[in-house]
């Protein structure tokens, strides 16, 4: 046969091959020299147990018998035996705040706030609330300064009569000093509720400390409080031989106390069925930029403060409180603050948006047996509502209407009262705004 016959017929055969997708041999050759070959994968083995984990034999009770038939003790429970109860709270717009229908009993909560955003009212408030609930409150003053006069009766509630004895019932330290004193008084009166009082278990205890960033250690005390017992003007003089220098290097800080208190005092809380909230003044925080405050938020994202971190790895909800600017009335008068409370740690939950709500300090529209409230979040409920579209509210000049509910041109106050006075739409809002505690009323 002819070689140029030949060659045409391998040429033809190598296009055919081409054609057809067949690989020839230098081009294997050339792709396994430039491309790895492919892993092989591994597929895992999935477990399929013969044992019956459902079984009347398998159950949770036998296996805590079990166990303690074998010595090994603990507090073992079924998730579904843990019934979570909840402090009360005032405000609709505090909650979705924090994500839930109250602070979960037996844990500690903190607010961080700036100076003179009304952390103190807050706190007055909220004891008075837990008072109006049945649940007995310890107020623990450390800064020698304390709310006073027709204040109160503006955060105790609208009516003046419960407010009045609201306020009586109120137990109030009236100047702690120490670590170790807050402490004591905090044990002490536990013991004394229990105890003496017979307070039933069933019923939660709740202590505030404002604020716990004030106190100190006793060596640092010792150079600047005169102790109620001291009666001698030779002892009180004694306090003037100890200055600063004397006091500042002891040992026993801020941090060092909060890490073991925190950790120690969890058993209490759970043990007496207690709540801690601690009011704590927010430090400057300057990051690495330069520039103070957080990079991701400014100061409502800023937990530094003192005492070190053991709160924020001890505390359940933490929120931070700073003022946002003015509040204005209609005619425009400078009639308080507005404040932002930002929920920045929930270890029960997801953390929500945070809210902005009024402090009143002046304006008031007080009637004969009624007082105008320092604290209002009627607006930041509205502005909840609207936002989330709840039930098909709606704003226009700041009167809200609800096509759903058949609510027309109300003020936030009005709408906030509609919802304190209906129970059943208080859970509906509750389950549509996601807060957690609101499924507890599914039948």
């Amino acid at each position: 046969m002819p070689r140029g016959r030949k060659k045409k017929t391998e040429e033809n055969i190598i296009e055919s091959q081409v054609e057809e997708g067949v690989t020839t041999e230098n081009e294997v050759v050339e792709e396994n020299a430039n491309t790895e070959k492919p892993k092989t994968k591994i597929r895992a083995k999935r477990f399929t147990s013969k044992f019956d984990i459902f079984s009347d034999e398998a159950s949770i009770q036998q296996e805590k018998d079990l166990l303690a038939k074998a010595g090994v003790r603990g507090a073992f429970k079924s998730p579904s035996d843990i019934n979570r109860e909840y402090l009360p709270l005032p405000w609709f717009a505090l909650q979705y705040a924090i994500g839930k229908i109250g602070f979960t009993v037996n844990t500690f909560n903190e607010f961080i706030g700036q100076e003179c955003v009304g952390k103190s009212s807050l706190a007055f408030a909220l004891a008075c609330n837990f008072i109006k609930n049945g649940i007995p409150v310890l107020y623990i003053n450390t800064e020698a300064k304390m709310l006073e006069g027709s204040w109160l009766y503006r955060l105790a509630g609208r009516d003046k009569e419960l407010g009045k004895k609201l306020i009586d019932r109120v137990l109030l330290d009236e100047y702690c000093p120490t670590y170790t004193e807050m402490d004591s008084r905090v044990r002490g009166w536990i013991k004394m509720m229990r105890g003496e009082r017979n307070v039933p278990m069933d019923t939660p205890l709740v202590f505030i400390v404002d604020s716990i960033t004030n106190l100190m250690s006793p060596e640092q005390a010792e150079g600047k409080v005169v102790s109620k017992a001291v009666v001698t003007s030779k002892e009180k003089l004694k306090t003037l031989d100890k200055g600063v220098e004397d006091i500042s290097n002891k040992p026993g800080g801020a941090a060092t106390f909060m890490s073991a208190w925190t950790k120690q005092f969890a058993s209490t809380l759970r043990q007496f069925n207690v709540t801690g909230i601690l009011i704590s003044g927010q430090s400057t925080n300057m990051n690495s930029m330069g520039s103070f405050g957080s990079a991701e938020g400014g100061a409502s994202l800023n937990k530094t403060r003192v005492g070190g971190t053991a709160l924020h790895k001890s505390a359940a909800v933490q929120c931070t409180i700073t003022k946002k600017g003015m509040w204005k009335n209609s005619a425009g008068d400078h009639v308080g603050d507005m404040i932002r409370i930002r929920n920045v740690k929930n270890s029960y939950g997801p953390k929500t948006a945070d809210v902005t709500y009024h402090l009143r300090n002046k304006g008031w529209k007080d009637g004969p047996l009624t007082v105008d409230q320092a604290i209002d979040m009627s607006e930041a409920l509205g502005e909840i509502l609207v936002s989330n579209s709840i039930l098909g509210f709606t704003v226009n000049k700041k009167k809200y209407s609800s096509s759903v509910l058949g609510i027309e041109q109300v003020s936030a106050k009005e709408l906030e009262e509609i919802i304190n006075n209906d129970e059943d739409l208080q859970v509906r809002i509750g389950r549509l705004l996601g807060i957690t505690g609101y499924e507890a009323f599914d039948e």
